[in-house]
């Protein structure tokens, strides 16, 4: 055992005394050290791995080779070229974080403006706190502290077609809080918006949400605001998703959210909008996830929603919290006419809660007619932005009355079947073919008569007439919508249609709530008519209205619309013609698979080519599964004839 001592001690001096040994040896000074880990760094590639690439939101340049950051703002990057050059960032990076230099303007030092970076490099690296000296962030501590999260949660807020930035929705993530005893409602959210400044009109609202004139931010906030934004306000739905992640995942997201709070980005209402830069954060807890490398065009936050859903073992309980509008719906449709009676009565005078009429009904019942009383005086201060006095005293005495009845509200049972989940309804993108046969009088109009078949193909997102499952109700929303024509006997194919956007939003009016009714098309559109025969002109067809519903049979939905019209030909008088007009319809449900649609308008034009023109429409959709349909259309155009028979598929 000596000699064998004695053998090793003397390797280890010959070792030591090696000239080659001193090269190898542990750095001396932060210099050194610094030098080292830059080599270390490109030996191991670290700019090119996806964490380092997602915390710096490199995205691959479409046309060569290289990447560019998603991120816009300036203050984000050490380098001067840390937009497009990851290896470069790297570096500087690593250089910053031996400085005791604050930057940005929040003045932090680079290990505290920058915890999500140094947590990953210390991990690869396993940096000398010797040589490079942890700072101690009290920001990034209270900023833990202050979320406490051990679960987060996708939130989806449902469609409302009279905001252009949420017509697909709006995504948020809640971060749980690890207290049991916490309500939901006190939990915070991380959410990325536009910044749109005050006085922003419509126009220009529209133009730059498409162009990126906007900035985006990520903020925080607590649930209790965003369900008062969406839930209350806003009459929207929300659905939440838990999702499965570690810890140590949800804590590295949070501190790159506290990177992201410093900087911004370009808004596009499109693609890269909430739903898309939500994802971008959870693909940094977890880089195994590819959930955004599908979206090159647009992203659609209910399509996210499937995303997510299609990741195994990502996503476990899903909760529905429906708007105080929803569960006002709810609570009258089950109500007979007598409790209706006293509904309204209620919230003129909480007092006729004694009545004795109203006294013979169920404790049960009464406990639903006084929570719908305080749903709708909750509903009305919500709607006017600020509760009145003569509310809150009402308010106050709905509940006293309520706290009489012993009935707890976990034993009301379910008013209504919950509705299908947003990650339920169909694909976005949509292709039919269909055949057909055309005629027209030959007095008026020169048109052959013959059979023609049709494709048309639309990138986005529901017809008015499609499955409703996991969709906004009355609604219609498409964009890029190319139709064409192969008509048969002449041996031809014609455009029939290119539509830039074609949005529908029908809001039966009830007692609760009074939103118009509106419609927009924008684009080509061939027309039969004898003022334009053969042609496709350039269309806007804005419109405004009234909607209202009734049950009859299953469901009616009956409307009605004043139009303007403007189209522009070659082929017209002056090369335009520009009027207005008036739609009138119904929307039927046949079956519980079928919709049928019946309209009439009525157009004059008053400039450029003048004149009147009626057109007639009829329009069933069968559903047969979840992403297919048949679809039957019968139009009339003064004394021109169509009707045509296809087969649908969402994909």
């Amino acid at each position: 055992m000596h000699c064998l001592w004695s053998v090793s001690a003397l390797c280890l001096f010959v070792l030591v005394s090696h000239p080659g040994y001193a090269s190898e040896a542990a750095p001396s000074s932060p210099q050194e050290y610094l030098e080292s880990l830059l080599e270390r760094g490109k030996e191991n590639q670290l700019a090119d791995q996806r964490t380092w690439q997602l915390l710096l939101h490199y995205r691959p340049n479409r046309f060569g080779s290289g990447v560019t950051s998603e991120i816009d703002g300036d203050e984000f990057f050490l380098a001067t070229t840390g937009k497009t050059d990851s290896e470069a960032e790297l570096a500087a990076t690593l250089t910053a974080f031996f400085s005791n230099q604050e930057i940005g303007k929040a003045k932090l030092l680079p290990q505290c403006a920058f915890p999500a970076r140094y947590h990953w490099l210390n991990a690869q690296l396993q940096f000398d706190p010797v040589l490079m000296p942890v700072e101690q962030c009290e920001s990034i501590d209270l900023w833990r502290e202050r979320f406490n999260a051990s679960s987060v949660s996708l939130i989806f807020a449902s469609y409302y077609l009279n905001n252009p930035a949420s017509m697909f929705g709006h995504i948020l993530l809640r971060f749980n809080s690890a207290e049991d005893t916490q309500p939901d409602l006190l939990d915070f959210t991380i959410n990325y918006a536009a910044v749109v400044e005050p006085g922003t009109g419509s126009f220009d609202y529209v133009r730059k949400g498409v162009t990126g004139g906007f900035e985006g931010r990520f903020s925080v906030s607590p649930y209790y605001d965003m369900v008062k934004q969406y839930n209350n306000l806003g009459n929207r739905d929300i659905w939440e998703y838990r999702l499965n992640l570690s810890t140590e995942q949800i804590d590295f997201m949070l501190l790159h959210v506290w990177e992201l709070l410093f900087t911004h980005f370009e808004y596009y209402f499109l693609r890269e909008n909430c739903a898309y830069h939500l994802l971008s954060l959870l693909e940094v807890g977890d880089p195994e996830l590819h959930l955004r490398d599908q979206y090159w065009a647009w992203t659609l936050p209910t399509e996210t929603i499937k995303q997510i859903n299609s990741q195994p073992g990502l996503v476990g309980d899903v909760i529905r919290r429906p708007s105080l509008s929803t569960q006002l719906g709810y609570r009258l449709a089950e109500m007979n006419d007598l409790e209706r009676r006293y509904f309204k009565q209620l919230g003129d005078e909480p007092a006729e809660a004694e009545a004795p009429e109203f006294s013979l009904i169920t404790p049960e019942r009464r406990a639903r007619v006084i929570d719908a009383a305080i749903n709708f005086i909750q509903y009305t201060s919500y709607k006017d932005r600020k509760a009145t006095d003569d509310q809150n005293s009402k308010m106050h005495a709905l509940l006293m009355q309520r706290s009489e009845l012993p009935v707890d509200n976990a034993n009301i049972p379910q008013l209504q079947p919950p509705p299908v989940s947003p990650d339920q309804g169909h694909d976005p993108a949509r292709l039919e073919i269909s055949g057909g046969y055309h005629n027209a009088d030959k007095d008026t109009t020169e048109i052959d008569d013959q059979s023609f078949l049709e494709l048309s193909i639309q990138p986005g997102f529901h017809n008015l007439l499609s499955s409703e499952a996991g969709q906004a109700p009355n609604s219609q929303i498409n964009f890029l919508n190319l139709r064409a024509r192969y008509e048969i006997k002449s041996e031809s194919w014609r455009l029939q249609n290119f539509t830039l956007i074609d949005i529908i939003s029908l809001y039966p009016v009830s007692s609760l709530i009074q939103e118009p009714s509106w419609k927009i098309n924008l684009g080509w559109e061939r027309n039969q008519d004898n003022g334009c025969e053969d042609c496709t002109p350039f269309t806007l067809n804005p419109g405004v209205g009234l909607a209202l519903q009734s049950n009859i049979h299953r469901r009616e939905v009956y409307f009605a619309f004043l139009e303007a019209n403007l189209e522009y030909d070659h082929e017209f008088d002056s090369d335009h013609r520009a009027g207005f007009g008036a739609t009138a319809g119904i929307l039927f449900d046949v079956t519980e698979k079928g919709r049928l649609a019946l309209s009439a308008n009525r157009t004059r034009y008053t400039e450029g080519q003048r004149g009147y023109v009626t057109e007639v429409v009829v329009r069933q959709i069968f559903t047969l599964s979840r992403n297919s349909e048949l679809a039957f259309d019968f139009k009339k155009i003064e004394d021109y004839r169509e009707g045509k028979f296809g087969l649908a598929y969402y994909f």
